[in-house]
């Protein structure tokens, strides 16, 4: 069972909202493991994004403006590794990081350099 645990926002430059969210499930088939799910979205308003996370919703077409330019992809960074760092701890951790959609598969290639190793293809995976 999914559960959310913990939402982060920041303001960008340019007036549009970061807000990572993540959901932590454990895994029945590694005893004591916590896999992490990082969502994050950049967009207008807090509430628009919200309403991208709500099942209600999701019959609705949202667009990938790629506005956002490489300072809200700097501040998600951020704030995934400030969270890896603040849950550092006994029990074994995954961070599992998946694309959106398979033509920005190559942009995630980057996280194989912050010790990401590529589960299968598009999907990112770091224990800490």
């Amino acid at each position: 069972m999914m559960k959310r645990i913990k939402n982060r926002y920041a303001k960008l430059s340019n007036g549009q909202i970061l807000s990572v969210h993540f959901d932590c499930c454990k895994n029945f088939h590694k005893q004591g493991t916590i896999s992490y799910f990082p969502t994050i979205i950049i967009g207008k308003s807090k509430h628009k994004d919200n309403d991208w996370l709500n099942p209600r919703y999701r019959n609705r077409s949202y667009r990938i403006t790629g506005e956002c330019g490489l300072e809200g992809v700097l501040k998600a960074k951020k704030i995934l590794n400030e969270f890896m760092d603040l849950h550092k701890g006994i029990h074994l951790k995954i961070m599992q990081i998946e694309g959106y959609d398979k033509r920005r598969t190559s942009a995630y290639r980057i996280l194989t350099n912050d010790g990401f190793m590529e589960l299968y293809d598009g999907v990112y995976v770091k224990e800490f």
